[in-house]
C-alpha cells in the first residue's frame, strides 16, 4: 500500500469543507433498484457503489426520473462511494446521469476548481476518515468527518486553475507508476520457476 501526498508549491491555499456552499454542491443518490432500472429503461446512465469507472448499474428512462423527483444530473462532479467501494471516486462528465443512495457528488460551484484535482484531493480526505470496504462513509455525517479540500490560491485570492492542474498531473503520474508497479508485481507472481 502506498500513499502519496502532493503539496502545493509555495501558493497559498484556502480550506474548504465539502460542505461549503461557497464552493460546492454536495448530493447525495437516490434509491433505486436494479429491478426499477429493468422496468424503465432508458438511456440515462445510473451509477452504483462501485471499484471500476466504467461499471454502471443500469440506464434508465428520463421521464421515469423526473416523474418521480428522482437524481438526473447535467453538470460535471466527482462521484465518490459512501458504502460498499468506500473512498473510490470517479469524474461523471455525462450529459445526464442518475445514480443511487450509496453514492454522493461534488459538484465544483466556481469555474476555477478543476475536477481532477478535486478527484485526488477527495480521495485523499476519505482516506483520512478510515472508511472502508466494511465500513460505510455516512452522509448525515459528512459534516463531522471535517473533509476539506486544500485549493491553491492566486495573488488574488481566487482558486488557481494552473496550480491545480499542475497537482492532478502529479497525482496521475504517482496513479500510473502503481499501475506499473503493480503490473510488474503480478507479472513476477505468475512467473513459474523451474528447478
Amino acid at each position: 500500500k502506498l500513499n502519496v501526498e502532493i503539496a502545493a508549491t509555495e501558493a497559498k491555499t484556502i480550506e474548504a469543507l465539502l460542505t461549503d456552499q461557497n464552493y460546492f454542491d454536495l448530493r447525495r443518490g437516490k434509491r433505486i433498484t436494479k429491478t426499477i432500472i429493468d422496468k424503465n429503461k432508458g438511456s440515462i446512465p445510473v451509477y452504483s457503489s462501485s471499484k471500476n469507472e466504467e461499471s454502471v448499474l443500469g440506464h434508465i428512462s428520463e421521464k421515469y426520473l423526473v416523474d418521480n423527483k428522482l437524481a438526473l444530473y447535467t453538470e460535471p462532479s466527482v462521484l465518490f462511494n459512501l458504502d460498499g467501494s468506500v473512498g473510490y471516486c470517479f469524474i461523471r462528465n455525462d450529459q445526464k446521469y442518475s445514480f443511487i443512495d450509496v453514492v454522493a457528488a461534488l459538484v465544483p460551484k466556481k469555474d476555477n476548481i478543476d475536477l481532477e484535482f478535486l478527484l485526488y484531493k477527495l480521495r485523499e480526505e476519505i482516506l483520512k476518515t478510515g472508511a472502508d470496504y466494511r465500513s460505510k462513509l455516512y452522509f448525515n455525517k459528512i459534516k463531522d468527518y471535517a473533509l476539506n479540500i486544500q485549493i491553491p490560491i492566486d495573488t488574488n485570492g481566487d482558486p488557481d486553475l494552473q496550480e491545480q492542474r499542475r497537482m492532478a498531473r502529479m497525482y496521475k503520474k504517482v496513479e500510473e507508476i502503481k499501475t506499473e508497479i503493480n503490473s510488474g508485481l503480478e507479472k513476477i507472481l505468475e512467473t513459474q520457476i523451474d528447478v
